[in-house]
């Protein structure tokens, strides 16, 4: 009876942690970011398009004096307000949401990066994602957004990567990820 044994491959890199503090604001910026990212729904600049070559039609169709001119503008402030408020207020709801979910302000979410995928706490609730089910990543200015089903997505504040490890987390998104990925330097 022989014993065989083999060399141990090269240990696996300890994953890399991002730890950071919930705040309501911030999660409020991460869902605005979060669908204007998003491939579901349009962009607004084209609903913007869109608005304005109505009121331009319209304008041209029935506007023939300056009470119609009055009505006209002050209807049309009302709905590019409208159209500014909704998706400011789904946020902040969105947010709400969250925050009955999380707790309040101030907890600490840990996102670990690894070479199996990301693993996310919240001190409430765990949940693990491999790097197969990752659909997609942006990063912003603000924020680096892995989205984990169509339109849904965990965001990690990028003031909560260490400098130092920002280039590692890119290093590994993009080999994961491949072209699946939008993040600053590509």
């Amino acid at each position: 009876m022989s014993l065989q044994t083999t060399a141990p491959g090269p240990p696996a890199p300890p994953p890399l942690d991002v730890r950071f503090e919930w705040n309501r604001d911030e999660f409020a910026r991460s869902f605005d970011a979060t669908t204007r990212h998003s491939r579901q729904i349009p962009p607004r600049w084209m609903g913007w398009v869109i608005l304005g070559f109505v009121c331009a039609s319209t304008a041209r169709t029935y506007v023939h004096s300056a009470g119609d001119a009055i009505r006209f503008g002050s209807i049309t402030g009302a709905v590019l307000f409208v159209c500014w408020l909704i998706p400011y207020l789904a946020g902040r709801q969105y947010a709400r949401i969250k925050e009955r979910e999380i707790g309040p302000d101030g907890r600490l979410i840990v996102t670990a990066f690894s070479g199996e995928g990301i693993y996310r706490s919240n001190g409430r609730t765990e949940a693990s994602f491999a790097w197969g089910s990752i659909r997609r990543a942006v990063e912003t200015d603000e924020f680096l957004l892995l989205y984990y089903r169509r339109g849904n997505a965990f965001f990690i504040p990028r003031r909560a990567i260490p400098p130092k490890s920002l280039g590692e987390v890119r290093a590994l998104i993009r080999r994961h990820l491949a072209g699946r990925a939008k993040l600053h330097g590509d």
